[in-house]
């Protein structure tokens, strides 16, 4: 089987951002699940796993991945580094994979028939916005360490040295809406925020229609929560105005523990099935380890905030459920080296 049948969710999905990218013949290799392309000397894939069924729904993972540097013994300088920059990072997490021993931009989105017009056209968004942030990091981040790209080459036309003109434009075609007041500021679809945060969060603030607030349990230290902030009142510093969602976890750790953290959480999120939407990433945002989101003003649609903060508040319950089993593991350490 080929994705090109586009027989599945999936694989329509996969053929409307092949579509919309259109990659270049000489710059394309065709897989069963999906399709890689060379943009430049680094490659991005874009793939689908198999559909799951859950709740009378089948859900199918669509993923976009783009190469950016090796570690190369650095792991601690560029750990710090990257995940800084992922604070305003748009639409991908940082992922790095130790076999390869390759830092990567990631992105998936959790596709199903209810959702499938907006995650089509925020996921090829993230595709093209993933290029431009993976590319312009590169360049930001080999000026700065002996770092090297994460260079492949295509099977036929070997490495590509010249870089496509869609690598630079990204952001280009979201500036203009980003100059507007957000797309979110006073919309009635706070209230259907409101909702769901009655719902699953631990206690919530009523939102203004501007901004809404909201608590998760943090069953590590029952004293703190999760704290889940969602706004239309921070623009993104290159793009300009939209929604912002930031998960923050109340742990006190090093910029380095934090950086370190992130990943983990990025990777755990990457490989494991938890139907919350990879559209940004864990990161150091003003010193502590947070989730960050941003959809800008060009890609407002009915229906993408609620969906967001539901899957947002699935990410506090899991990353409560992670850092809890983390505290059982630890005691349990401990009290077996004691006994010991």
């Amino acid at each position: 089987m080929s994705w090109k049948s586009r027989e599945t969710l999936g694989e329509q999905l996969v053929g409307e951002v092949f579509d919309l990218t259109a990659p270049p013949h000489e710059w394309l290799l065709n897989q069963p699940d999906g399709f890689a392309w060379w943009p430049g000397e680094m490659a991005q894939r874009v793939w689908t796993e198999d559909g799951i069924f859950q709740n009378g729904r089948t859900y199918y993972r669509v993923h976009c991945e783009t190469d950016l540097v090796k570690g190369r013994n650095q792991r601690d300088q560029l750990d710090a580094m990257l995940e800084c920059e992922m604070d305003h990072c748009l639409f991908s997490c940082l992922v790095y994979d130790q076999r390869t021993d390759v830092y990567r931009l990631h992105t998936c989105v959790y596709a199903e028939g209810e959702n499938a017009q907006w995650t089509t056209k925020l996921f090829h968004s993230a595709a093209r916005l993933q290029l431009f942030s993976a590319y312009r990091m590169v360049d930001k981040v080999t000026q700065q360490f002996h770092s090297a790209h994460a260079t492949s080459a295509h099977p036929v036309g070997g490495l590509r040295e010249d870089r496509d003109p869609r690598v630079n434009q990204g952001p280009d075609s979201f500036i203009a809406a980003g100059q507007q007041p957000s797309r979110w500021l006073d919309a009635d679809e706070w209230r259907d925020v409101d909702w769901a945060m009655d719902r699953q969060a631990h206690s919530w603030q009523k939102s203004d229609k501007r901004s809404s607030l909201s608590h998760f349990y943090w069953a590590a230290d029952t004293d703190h929560t999760i704290e889940l902030l969602i706004t239309a009142d921070e623009p993104h510093p290159m793009i300009g105005n939209g929604l912002h969602f930031t998960l923050t976890v109340p742990l006190k750790m090093s910029p380095k523990h934090v950086a370190y953290m992130a990943l983990e959480l990025n990777e755990h999120e990457r490989s494991t099935w938890l139907k919350t939407h990879m559209l940004g990433s864990w990161c150091d945002h003003n010193g502590a380890l947070s989730f960050r989101l941003f959809v800008p003003n060009a890609l407002y649609q009915e229906g993408v905030m609620h969906e967001l903060s539901v899957s947002m508040a699935g990410r506090a319950n899991w990353t409560n459920e992670y850092f809890y089993a983390k505290k059982v593991e630890a005691e349990r350490a401990r009290q077996s080296s004691a006994q010991g």
